[in-house]
């Protein structure tokens, strides 16, 4: 470990950390009794659409859906959807911060996201819930990044989501799911019916580089 830690001091690394899926071995349980702490937990179930059962949707009077499409075409809502989707990433990643980057170099994530699903409920100049989602897979629906004023705000559009891929012939939804993001942790603990997934678990270890 004092070996591991000079390496990344050199490398002006202030952070060590490693993955594994629960449970953790004895390795992993020797690094949390020695410095190392649990950062994050991260799961990607999934699910066949026929399983799930929506319920009737309540979509409110001055409430409507925007595509990533229609949002790209709306200066105001696209940098409006970046900027809040951006700050949201950064605040479930405190412990291990990703690095610092403009809007727009965020803005190239959405590159490969499903272009004509709803991604956000709108209420005025409002975003009330968003969800990015992508086809990873054939026909496979794929919940990534999450936010909203609410839980039932965000399972709405959430829903909506869902409906259009069963009408698009999808088979099977999935997603990836941090602890870090509680909109996140309690879609996949809480709401959609996934099935048991592996846990990955991310361990680590923060510290002073020594200057020379």
């Amino acid at each position: 470990m004092k070996d591991v830690v000079t390496i990344a001091q050199r490398n002006n690394c202030d952070r060590i950390a490693t993955l594994q899926y629960l449970p953790l071995t004895a390795f992993e349980r020797w690094l949390l009794n020695n410095q190392f702490s649990c950062w994050r937990e991260t799961v990607m179930p999934s699910v066949l659409l026929d399983k799930i059962q929506l319920a009737e949707l309540s979509i409110k009077q001055g409430q409507h859906l925007l595509t990533l499409r229609q949002i790209k075409q709306s200066d105001y809502w696209w940098k409006t959807l970046i900027k809040k989707s951006h700050e949201d990433y950064v605040a479930s990643h405190l412990v291990n911060p990703m690095i610092k980057m403009a809007d727009s170099n965020w803005a190239a994530n959405t590159n490969d996201a499903l272009m004509d699903i709803p991604v956000a409920l709108v209420t005025g100049d409002q975003i009330l819930s968003y969800t990015y989602s992508f086809e990873d897979l054939p026909n496979v629906l794929t919940f990534s990044w999450f936010g909203g004023t609410s839980t039932a705000n965000l399972w709405i559009l959430q829903a909506e989501q869902i409906q259009w891929a069963i009408e698009h012939h999808f088979k099977k939804l999935s997603g990836e799911f941090d602890n870090s993001d509680p909109l996140a942790w309690s879609t996949y603990r809480r709401h959609w019916p996934f099935e048991p997934a592996p846990v990955l678990t991310t361990l680590g270890r923060k510290f002073t580089i020594e200057k020379n």
